[in-house]
């Protein structure tokens, strides 16, 4: 996604498209529209999984999923594995912080399950 960005060559996105590569959504969401989340695509356009994913990543990581938020220890951290945890925190708060950035440069909030979350839920 990065060479997508940095070059604007197309061919880049082939690479994406072959399969869901979970740590370029983010990028592919904000790279598909000028205004992140605020942008509706075609159910048959293939980016769409993308910004649905990372839509409902960002929906469970701030407990706004339902039932399918991310579980939380008796201490309030996110629980993803029982070793090696926080190297999906670490992970996770990067994405919430960039779409924290984006959120609020549109002006916008996320639609989730359990509720709208904004830049300053993220």
């Amino acid at each position: 996604m990065w060479l997508f960005r940095a070059t604007g060559d197309e061919t880049y996105l082939d690479v994406l498209s072959s399969g869901n590569n979970g740590g370029v959504q983010l990028l592919v969401s904000k790279v598909s529209s000028l205004t992140y989340l605020t942008f509706k695509l075609p159910n048959d356009n293939p980016w769409a999984a993308y910004k649905e994913n990372v839509d409902m990543f960002v929906c469970s990581v701030t407990q706004k999923a339902g039932d399918t938020s991310v579980r939380m220890s008796p201490g309030g951290m996110l629980w993803f594995q029982p070793w090696g945890n926080t190297q999906y925190i670490t992970s996770s708060m990067l994405v919430l912080s960039v779409s924290a950035d984006y959120l609020e440069a549109a002006g916008a909030t996320l639609e989730c399950p359990g509720g709208n979350a904004g830049p300053k839920d993220l």
